[in-house]
């Protein structure tokens, strides 16, 4: 190995990068784990730290969920809130994780460079990638002592962000699947009473979010997202905005603004983006991969079990570089089949739009009804596949949950949306089709 020369490099060294670099050390691969902070203490700080339940097992496989509950991470559930009242599944049993990124992110940072196989390098930044006959076969990088090296591997993973500076080097482009329409602020708050305790909530306000989500250390994160025309006007005066558009929301946490923990930090430009494919030898993992909307809370989660994902396609193909070629294409088939339907959905909502007719649907029939409660929970959540809230059958329950008496949709709604299931069901496919035949006004 020579000091220089390893089965992976891994460059980032935040929750994508650490998870991955911990699988391959485990599965007996050698790993180079470049951070560019040299602070093992350094963490993201422009982060709600919502972990959706879909990430649970993945954490409990790294041996993380003992530490995060030890350092004060909780189990949390999801509540959302629409004009139809509120979403809540009291039929299901799983949870996620919110922990502040101050203990995850040293935590992970901790496991990763702890595992055996990982040579953790803090202080080192990417500057340059390396090819050998038209492959990427490692990265020059510059240290915190201004020393530059230059580390091969048979496989390089980028897992340095969304934003990474050097991101182009590499010679794939991000593609801009859809432009995101609002803007967000957050900030923390102790003493906060939620209407929901053990709860996750989000207030989904058409087109205005809002949340509060309970964290570590007795801390409460309440978040404010618009659109971003309201922007300068926002900024103008952000601590009263801040708390006015909080105070605005209806059942919203009980919070006094003596008892704010923090500054209002905020996130005012964030694209929704999916990484080209990669050359021979690179692949990418977490937000360098696929970087959405965080209006739902599904970054951190995303970025460990794309990890787990590339750990398990490529780990065991190192006999030679066109087995890890073709590993890096099934882990890339794994995002789409595991990620595109919850992607699209999520970068068509950021656009600022208002709620579609199946969303109206969907939300009007789970504020009242524990089974469609229990399917739009475990969307939420990323536990299923897009694909099953736009089943047959669930469209289906959704329409005979507001027909019947009591129907919190109304008749008019009623009749919008079996009118709209008619009128997809010419164009739109089985679902469609399926859900409109199977009731009836």
């Amino acid at each position: 190995m020579a000091g220089e020369r390893y089965d992976v490099v891994v460059v980032g060294g935040s929750l994508a990068g650490c998870a991955t670099a911990a699988f391959l050390g485990r599965a007996g691969l050698s790993v180079a784990l470049l951070e560019r902070h040299t602070d093992p203490k350094a963490y993201k700080h422009l982060c709600t730290t919502v972990i959706q339940a879909s990430a649970v097992p993945t954490i409990q496989r790294l041996g993380l969920d003992v530490p995060i509950e030890a350092a004060g991470g909780l189990r949390t559930h999801l509540a959302v809130w629409t004009r139809w009242g509120w979403i809540r599944d009291t039929a299901g049993d799983g949870y996620g994780y919110d922990i502040r990124r101050e203990k995850l992110d040293p935590m992970i940072r901790e496991l990763a460079a702890a595992t055996p196989g990982v040579d953790y390098l803090p202080g080192h930044t990417a500057r340059a990638v390396l090819t050998d006959g038209g492959r990427v076969a490692g990265v020059g990088a510059d240290t915190a002592e201004g020393r530059s090296r230059e580390i091969r591997a048979r496989l390089v993973v980028r897992a340095d962000g969304r934003s990474s500076e050097v991101a182009d080097l590499d010679g794939v482009r991000a593609r801009v699947v859809r432009k995101h329409n609002r803007a967000g602020y957050f900030a923390y708050f102790r003493n906060v009473e939620l209407p929901h305790p053990g709860h996750a909530h989000l207030w989904m306000l058409e087109p205005d979010v809002a949340y509060a989500i309970p964290h570590d250390d007795g801390l409460t994160v309440l978040v404010a997202m618009f659109t971003r025309e309201r922007l300068p006007a926002f900024k103008a005066d952000l601590q009263g905005n801040f708390l006015r558009f909080l105070e605005s929301v209806p059942e919203y946490a009980r919070f006094d603004p003596a008892d704010q923990a923090s500054k209002v930090i905020g996130l005012v430009d964030h694209p929704n983006l999916w990484r080209r494919r990669p050359p021979p030898g690179l692949a990418f993992v977490g937000d360098a991969a696929v970087s959405a909307d965080p209006l739902f809370g599904i970054g951190c989660g995303w970025a460990l079990q794309e990890a787990e994902w590339l750990a398990d396609a490529t780990a065991p193909a190192f006999g030679s570089d066109r087995e890890i070629d073709r590993a890096v294409q099934r882990y890339r088939a794994t995002l789409r089949s595991r990620l595109a339907g919850h992607f699209f959905l999520v970068s068509d909502y950021s656009t600022g739009r208002a709620f579609n007719p199946v969303e109206k649907l969907t939300f009007s029939a789970a504020a009242r009804d524990p089974k469609a409660a229990h399917l739009v929970s475990e969307f939420g959540a990323r536990t299923i596949p897009a694909r099953r809230l736009l089943a047959p059958g669930a469209l289906a329950h959704a329409v005979r949950v507001n027909v019947a008496p009591g129907g919190r949709a109304g008749s008019a709604t009623t009749k919008q949306n079996l009118a709209m299931l008619r009128r997809r069901a010419k164009t739109g496919g089985f679902a469609y089709r399926a859900a409109a035949t199977s009731v009836r006004p």
